[in-house]
């Protein structure tokens, strides 16, 4: 059924060596040296894609990481001064209105006890 296995009985004797061509030989060593050419003028090319492209764009890169902080910096401060100022404008808002119900500016024609209920609203919305 099975084809016995090789080497498994004792007149296997292995391998027998035999001498290379020299045809051959000439054709592996041409080979041998056009592979070491190829290798040594990637190489070259590599180290010139190294020092033409990726150090330039390294170099770049940073240059623009201080900008990147300094605009970061200044966005966080804009946010803050604008929420700052938008509080104060509300406050000044808030005191404004609330000094022209006092004179009767805003009154428009209401009677005087819709101005004290208007008053007391104003006061109410100002300390909470």
């Amino acid at each position: 059924m099975y084809s016995p296995i090789i080497g498994a009985n004792e007149e296997y004797s292995g391998h027998e060596p035999v001498i290379t061509p020299q045809h051959i030989m000439e054709r592996t060593t041409k080979l041998h040296t056009a592979y070491d050419e190829l290798r040594t003028d990637l190489l070259e090319e590599v180290a010139g894609i190294d020092t033409r492209i990726i150090k330039p764009a390294q170099e770049a890169k940073d240059c623009i990481q201080p900008m990147k902080k300094v605009i970061k910096k200044r966005g966080d401060k804009k946010v803050r001064h604008e929420s700052n100022h938008k509080q104060h404008t509300e406050a000044d808002d808030f005191s404004l209105t609330l000094k022209s119900i006092k004179r009767g500016l805003i009154m428009g024609g209401k009677k005087q006890r819709d101005r004290r209920r208007t008053m007391h609203r104003w006061r109410r919305l100002r300390w909470n």
